[in-house]
């Protein structure tokens, strides 16, 4: 077990209160821990000394890709706790390899449905949130 400092505003974000055993307990949302995961593999492993983020990365990604694969997350959400995070532009990449030349790509006519809605054009373009 790792313990992780966030800063409040970062603790708030994408939570869901739920009612166990009458208790209110804060559960994040699925894309807001995948975010998360980013951010510390990205922040907090270089301050602590270590060789590099590799395994945190990898972390990551595999829970990206699942919580896409299983639909409890979509690339917006995702893309949007990314943002919130100060990371998106080092998600962005991760991110468009999975939904747009991935398996979770979405084709509508001659668009792609990206992170952020339906873009235009071939599915090798780069997605931005408008």
């Amino acid at each position: 077990m790792q313990i992780v400092r966030f800063a409040p505003q970062m603790l708030k974000a994408g939570t869901r209160t739920h009612l166990i055993a009458g208790v209110s307990v804060n559960i994040y949302k699925p894309a807001k821990t995948v975010a998360d995961l980013f951010h510390h593999a990205f922040h907090h492993a270089w301050r602590q000394g270590r060789d590099g983020p590799k395994a945190d990365v990898t972390a990551a990604l595999q829970a990206m890709k699942e919580d896409l694969r299983l639909g409890k997350a979509t690339p917006a959400e995702i893309a949007r706790y990314a943002e919130q995070a100060g990371i998106w532009s080092k998600v962005q990449p991760y991110l468009e390899a999975m939904t747009v030349e991935g398996w979770a790509g979405r084709r509508v006519g001659g668009a792609v449905r990206g992170p952020c809605g339906i873009l235009q054009g071939a599915q090798s373009a780069p997605l931005t949130c408008r």
